[in-house]
């Protein structure tokens, strides 16, 4: 952030409540590691060119979340079938 946009660190450091010197520590930590932070941009990188989306699935077909790696998937298909569903408690309210 700081080199990108080429903020000063009492920039920073007034944006994001920190102390100056938390920024300069920061700062210095980034420059005695760059194997560390290049590795951490490339793991970015291939979560970004492995992400699934919208497009990756054809909207006629059906698919096992469990088949694209989500464990819990919280979204549902909508089958166009408008009947209400049952209470899971069975209390029909």
């Amino acid at each position: 952030m700081v080199h990108r946009r080429k903020l000063a660190p009492p920039t920073i450091a007034d944006r994001f409540e920190l102390p100056e010197a938390a920024v300069h520590e920061a700062l210095a930590f980034y420059h005695l590691n760059p194997e560390y932070f290049a590795e951490l941009n490339a793991s970015r990188r291939r979560q970004h060119e492995d992400a699934i989306t919208p497009d990756d699935v054809p909207p006629d077909d059906s698919f096992d979340a469990a088949e694209l790696g989500v464990e819990n998937p919280s979204v549902t298909v909508d089958d166009g079938d408008d009947t209400p569903e049952p209470d899971p408690d069975g209390s029909g309210a």
